[in-house]
C-alpha cells in the first residue's frame, strides 16, 4: 500500500498527488502511458501529477488498484491523498499558478517592500507566525531574531490589532543617545548608572500607561481613577511631554540630587525616593487587574547601539524595567524586539533573566511560511481574492523554470539565504526584475544564477555590517575563506584561522583571542559555517541537505563537528566552487 498522510484508511478522499521519485518518473512517461491511469473507473481525469476522482472514495477502496498500476508504470507508488476540501484548495492553487504563468501577469507581479516599516500594504498580506501568536496572547515578552527576520512586521501587526490607544511604542532612536551619554559621563562616579536608568525607564513607561488608563477608565474603580488623576496632576510636567522629554526630565532630576549641594544623609534619602518610585508603586495595587490591557512595544533597540558598556547598559536597563513592569500585575504587557547578538551581549546585565526564560521567542521561518509570505504578496498584486490554498510551496515554485541542483527554483533560492523574509524578498525581487529585463516569462536558470551573484555580494556585505560593532574586522576573516571549500574538515578551518592571525599581525582584533575553537563557534553563531545535520533535510539536495546553520538550530556545540560547510549564500561572492 502506498504511503499517505492519513491515519484512517476509510477516510474519504477525492484526489491523489504523486510525490518523490514517483512524481519525477511519471513526468518522463509518454502521454499514451500516462493515459492508462484513466482505465481505472474511479479516475475522472489527470493533470500533471494529480489524479482526480469522479466522487469521494474511502482510501482502502481505491489504493490497491491505483498503486498496482503505478508500480507497473514507474516502479514506485508514493502518493498523497486529499479530501474534497483539499481538492478545492488544490484547484485554487492551480488557478493562481495559471494567473502567474500568464506572461502579462508575470511582468506586473509585485512582492511588496522588503523593509516592514516602509511597506504601507504590509498588513494586507501579513503572515501570522508562532512568534506573533505568542506576543499577541501575552506568553512572549522578548522576540529575538536577526535583522530582516520580521520583528518590526510583528510590532506593526500587534499595533494595528490592538489600536493606537492601547499600544505604546518605544524606540530608542527617539532618545538622543549622544545626549544621554553626555549626562552619564558628566556624572561618572557620582551615581549608579544601572539603577538610575532602570528607575527612569519604569517612571517613563508607567506614566504613559497611567495616561492611557486615565483617558479610558472603563472597568477601573472610581477611587483608583481619582488617585491616578491626582498623581498625573501632581506630575503634570512629566505627563504633558513626549517620552524622550519625560525620560530626560526624570534622569536630570536624579542628576540634580547627585550633583546638588545637599548633605550626604539628605542626598541619600532623596535619591532613595527617586529610585524607589514610591508614588508610582502606591497606585499599582489599586489598578491591578482593572481596565483595558495596554501593550508596550520596545523596538529598534539597535538604533545608536555600538556595543559600548554604556549602550549595553542602556538596553539592559530597559529590559530590566520591562521585567519589573511585567511582574506588577497591571494589565500592561511588555514585548521587546531585539537582535539575537545584542540579546546575547546584554543578558548578562539582567539579574532577573530567569523570569524571562519562558517568555523568550526566537524567530525562525520554515520553507512553508516563507512560501506563504511570497504567495500572499503575489495574490495581492494580482487581486486574487480566493481563500488560502495551503499549496504555497507549489505556487512559489511556479515562478521558476526547471530544476536547480536537484531542487525546484524556490527551494534553491531559499537554500542560498538564511531563511529571513527580507533576504528572500530581496533575492526574489531581483531575480524577477532580471527575468523581465531579459524578456523571460519565468525565472530560468541563467536569470537565477545571475541574481545569485549579486545577492551573494549583498549577503556578505550584510554579515560584516551586522556585526561591525561586535566583531570589528570580521570582513577580513571571512575573506580568508575565499576560493576554499565549500566543505572543510576541522584542520582546514583551523588552518584558515591561523593564516588570518599571521597576516593580521599587530592589527589582529581583540575578539579573535587564542582559542581557535571559539572562532569556529563564532562563525557558526553568525551563520557563516554550518555543521552536519543528524539527518538530511527533505527539502534540499546535495551537500546543502546534510548541513544545518544557526538559523536552523542556534544552540550547537561545534567542538564535535567532523566537518563544516560554508554558507551557500556567500559561495558566489567568495568565489567558492559549488558542491
Amino acid at each position: 500500500m502506498a504511503t499517505y498522510q492519513r491515519n484512517e484508511v476509510n477516510e474519504e478522499v477525492q484526489y491523489a498527488e504523486l510525490t518523490g521519485m514517483t512524481k519525477s518518473s511519471w513526468r518522463e512517461l509518454t502521454q499514451n502511458k500516462r493515459d492508462r491511469i484513466l482505465k481505472l473507473q474511479f479516475v475522472k481525469r489527470w493533470h500533471g501529477t494529480q489524479f482526480f476522482f469522479d466522487r469521494p472514495y474511502p482510501i482502502m477502496q481505491i489504493d490497491a488498484p491505483l498503486t498496482k498500476l503505478l508500480r507497473e508504470l514507474v516502479g514506485s507508488d508514493s502518493l498523497f491523498y486529499g479530501s474534497s476540501e483539499e481538492l478545492a484548495a488544490r484547484k485554487g492553487a492551480d488557478r493562481l499558478q495559471s494567473r502567474i504563468e500568464d506572461p502579462n501577469n508575470f511582468r506586473k507581479l509585485a512582492f511588496g517592500n522588503d523593509v516592514a516599516e516602509d511597506d504601507a500594504q504590509l498588513l494586507d498580506y501579513f503572515v501570522s507566525t508562532r512568534a506573533f501568536s505568542r506576543a499577541e496572547d501575552g506568553s512572549a515578552s522578548v522576540i529575538i531574531g536577526p535583522k530582516g527576520s520580521g520583528k518590526t512586521a510583528i510590532l506593526r501587526a500587534l499595533q494595528s490589532k490592538r489600536g493606537a490607544n492601547n499600544t505604546i511604542v518605544i524606540t530608542p532612536e527617539v532618545f538622543a543617545t549622544s545626549m544621554l551619554r553626555q549626562i552619564i559621563e558628566s556624572n561618572k562616579g557620582l551615581w549608579d548608572e544601572d539603577q538610575a536608568f532602570i528607575s527612569t525607564w519604569i517612571f517613563t513607561i508607567l506614566v504613559e500607561v497611567f495616561k492611557r488608563v486615565s483617558a479610558e477608565p472603563r472597568g477601573v474603580p472610581a477611587n483608583a481613577v481619582k488617585s491616578l488623576r491626582a498623581f498625573l496632576r501632581d506630575n503634570a510636567k512629566f505627563e504633558e511631554v513626549d517620552l524622550f522629554s519625560r525620560f530626560v526630565g526624570y534622569l536630570k532630576r536624579i542628576e540634580g540630587v547627585k550633583v546638588g549641594p545637599y548633605e550626604l544623609a539628605l542626598k541619600t534619602r532623596m535619591l532613595q525616593e527617586l529610585y524607589s518610585l514610591a508614588p508610582i508603586y502606591e497606585l499599582v495595587p489599586k489598578l491591578r487587574g482593572t481596565g483595558g490591557e495596554v501593550l508596550i512595544l520596545l523596538d529598534e533597540l539597535d538604533q545608536g547601539w555600538d556595543n559600548t558598556p554604556h549602550a549595553n547598559r542602556f538596553i539592559g536597563s530597559l529590559l530590566q524595567a520591562a521585567i519589573r513592569i511585567q511582574s506588577l500585575g497591571l494589565r500592561a504587557h511588555v514585548v521587546a524586539f531585539l537582535r539575537s547578538e545584542i540579546f546575547d551581549l546584554v543578558k548578562g546585565h539582567l539579574d532577573q533573566l530567569d523570569k524571562l526564560r519562558s517568555g523568550i521567542e526566537t524567530l525562525r521561518w520554515s520553507d512553508g511560511e516563507l512560501a506563504d509570505l511570497v504567495v500572499r504578496r503575489i495574490a495581492h498584486s494580482l487581486t486574487f481574492a480566493e481563500p488560502r490554498s495551503g499549496y504555497d510551496l507549489d505556487v512559489a515554485a511556479s515562478l521558476f523554470d526547471g530544476q536547480y541542483s536537484g531542487m525546484n527554483g524556490f527551494q534553491y533560492l531559499l537554500s542560498r539565504t538564511s531563511l529571513r523574509p527580507r533576504e528572500v524578498l530581496q533575492f526574489l525581487k531581483h531575480a524577477h526584475r532580471l527575468a523581465i529585463d531579459t524578456g523571460q516569462n519565468k525565472i530560468n536558470s541563467d536569470v537565477l544564477l545571475k541574481a545569485e551573484e549579486e545577492f551573494s555580494a549583498w549577503k556578505l556585505e550584510h554579515i560584516c555590517s551586522e556585526y561591525r560593532h561586535v566583531y570589528p574586522g570580521l570582513n577580513e576573516l571571512l575573506w580568508s575563506f575565499r576560493a576554499i571549500g565549500p566543505i572543510l574538515d576541522e584542520s582546514d578551518a583551523l588552518s584558515v584561522i591561523s593564516r588570518f592571525r599571521n597576516e593580521m599581525g599587530h592589527r589582529l582584533p581583540s575578539w579573535v583571542g587564542d582559542d581557535s575553537q571559539k572562532i569556529l563557534q563564532l562563525l557558526y553563531s553568525i551563520e557563516f559555517l554550518g555543521v552536519p545535520r543528524p539527518q538530511a533535510a527533505k527539502n534540499r539536495s546535495g551537500v546543502v541537505a546534510n548541513y544545518e546553520f544557526a538559523f536552523d538550530r542556534r544552540a550547537v556545540n561545534i567542538r564535535s563537528a567532523p566537518s563544516f560547510l560554508i554558507q551557500p549564500a556567500v559561495w558566489s561572492a567568495l568565489e567558492i566552487p559549488s558542491a
